[in-house]
């Protein structure tokens, strides 16, 4: 049994002689307090977390995220200047972590200065763009000293990068979403691929293609993250195109030119079906056909080969080729039955 699980299973009046068992070992104390962290004990956690502390076995980056663990258990236990104290300290060994001005943002709320909490939040959009919640909590303080015009950018922008804050968002639980999000460590391509795929599912093509640009923009993305940004680009364009004039062929040429970049980074299959599909839209069957082809040969198992006779069957029906489409839908139900 680790330290972290002895001190849960004897309760916190046991907590001093554990920790004189725990020794200089930095790197073991730290893991301990986020462990201690991680459960909701963050007392325990600020044990631990200034035993690792004061070891002077940590390196740069573990002493500052040391102080952003020690100051967010500080202030779950509304030792707010303790908080503001470790934050202003992780600052100073790091001042490129958004966290902590975000985090700092907290601590300027609980003290009411809102003026010191937006340009707070000001300095966490500097250092990480892409991560909504600091615009949108910008706006709130935005909106409390009066900037209404300032309020209404950082809302728009804050939707821009995850439409849900537009609904049933909590700004209050904001401090839980941050600490998982710091604790995590989320590198930054995987965070924008999650934000892409949100605005997908609630309809949001657009600003799914911003956040994929800024990961396509990124030379330390690797290469896994490149490709699945690429087909989800190819997507989010072709969701676009469904909403553009059916007049407009423009929108589905754009596909088809993502699709070969898609293609040239071997995410083949999304890319190959939405080349089809696009060139169905652009009256290009023979085009059409060859992408099905190649996509069924390769990847007969792939998800979207089982939406090609719906996309055969929506463009026969659209194009008032009734019996065709009639036979490509019954090729679809006879495939996929419990479908």
């Amino acid at each position: 049994m680790n330290m972290v699980r002895t001190v849960l299973a004897l309760g916190l009046g046991c907590l001093l002689t554990v920790l004189s068992a725990c020794g200089d070992d930095g790197m073991e104390n730290y893991r301990n307090g986020l462990g201690s962290f991680d459960n909701g004990y963050y007392n325990v956690a600020t044990e631990y977390l200034t035993l690792a502390l004061e070891s002077g076995e940590l390196d740069t980056f573990h002493m500052s995220r040391a102080h952003n663990f020690r100051g967010i258990s500080h202030f779950k236990e509304d030792r707010f200047q303790a908080a503001y104290e470790d934050y202003i300290q992780g600052i100073t060994l790091d001042d490129t972590f958004y966290c902590f001005y975000y985090n700092l943002a907290d601590y300027y709320v609980t003290t009411s200065d809102i003026p010191s909490a937006a340009h707070a939040y000001s300095q966490a959009m500097d250092r990480y763009p892409e991560y909504p919640y600091a615009p949108y909590n910008r706006h709130v303080a935005n909106n409390v000293l009066e900037n209404y015009a300032e309020a209404e950018r950082d809302f728009a922008f804050a939707l821009s990068l995850d439409p849900s804050l537009g609904g049933n968002y909590d700004p209050t639980n904001h401090i839980y979403i941050l600490a998982a999000d710091c604790h995590e460590e989320v590198p930054r391509a995987a965070g924008l691929l999650a934000l892409a795929r949100t605005a997908l599912l609630d309809n949001n093509p657009g600003g799914a293609r911003v956040l994929l640009e800024l990961l396509l923009e990124d030379e330390d993305a690797g290469a896994e993250s490149r490709t699945e940004a690429s087909h989800l680009m190819v997507q989010a364009a072709y969701s676009q195109a469904g909403s553009a004039p059916a007049d407009d062929p423009g929108f589905y040429r754009e596909v088809l030119s993502l699709a070969g970049q898609a293609l040239a980074l071997e995410s083949r299959a999304p890319a190959l079906y939405y080349q089809g599909v696009s060139s169905l839209h652009l009256g290009d069957e023979d085009a059409a056909h060859t992408a099905f082809s190649t996509l069924l040969a390769e990847f007969p198992e792939a998800p979207l080969a089982a939406r090609i006779p719906l996309a055969q069957g929506e463009h026969f029906l659209q194009s008032g080729q009734h019996s065709q489409a009639v036979a490509m839908y019954e090729q679809a139900i006879a495939d996929h039955p419990d479908n």
